[in-house]
């Protein structure tokens, strides 16, 4: 590999880590916006504990780091 090809190949592997700390970001964004709209719909149950109706459903909505 001459020094071209060298530098061409870091560029590329530069733009890739830049590409996947956007999407990780996109991705943690889209989990919390998921995290709120389920609490939003249990808290909107009657009567029921909003927890009991996350737990039913399989939503690990409430969970400590939410």
């Amino acid at each position: 590999m001459n020094e071209h090809d060298a530098i061409a190949r870091i560029k590329r592997l530069s733009h890739n880590i830049n590409c996947a700390d956007e999407i990780a970001e996109v991705i943690e964004r889209l989990i919390n916006e998921r995290d709120e709209a389920r609490r939003e719909i249990c808290h909107d149950t009657n009567g029921i504990s909003p927890t009991m109706v996350a737990e039913d459903r399989g939503w690990d909505c409430f969970k400590e780091n939410a």
